[in-house]
């Protein structure tokens, strides 16, 4: 078959960066970001946090080819910020909130963990690489909710 092998997704070859940045010559305060091995979930996250900062101009990403598991994340700022700092800040920000969020999950699922599946009639808890992994099954709907509880 001609698929690529799954693990080529997610494990970065040797003499690889897994960050580039390429800044543009012609616009000023603008460069492209390249993250290896990630996808629409990073690229949209990290793309759409940017915005949110008044000293972005545009942000946007692009997934170039689905065979090619990498991002390019282009970055326009205003002078008061160059376009590294302002990735910096957004994923900072991101961690930020995603933390906040795991810890009110852990919090609710700790003081009462049926309260957040009462309306389910059964969960099945898989550990997978440090993320546990609860299907939900209530008759014929599954619901998957992938959380991370360290």
């Amino acid at each position: 078959m001609n698929a690529p092998d799954f693990y080529e997704m997610f494990t970065l070859p040797e003499g690889v960066k897994k960050v580039a940045v390429h800044r543009d010559a012609k616009q000023l305060d603008t460069a492209t970001i390249e993250i290896q091995k990630e996808d629409h979930t990073l690229g949209n996250l990290i793309s759409k946090k940017l915005l949110k900062d008044n000293r972005v101009t545009f942000s946007g990403y692009k997934f170039p080819h689905p065979l090619e598991h990498k991002i390019l994340i282009r970055v326009q700022t205003t002078e008061e910020i160059t376009p590294v700092v302002a990735v910096h800040d957004a994923i900072g920000g991101l961690i930020s909130e995603l933390q906040d969020i795991a810890g009110k999950f852990k919090v609710r699922l700790i003081s009462s963990p049926m309260s957040i599946l009462e309306t389910t009639t059964r969960t099945l808890p898989i550990m997978h690489g440090g993320v546990f992994l609860y299907k939900l099954v209530t008759g014929e709907n599954q619901i998957n909710i992938f959380c991370l509880l360290t």
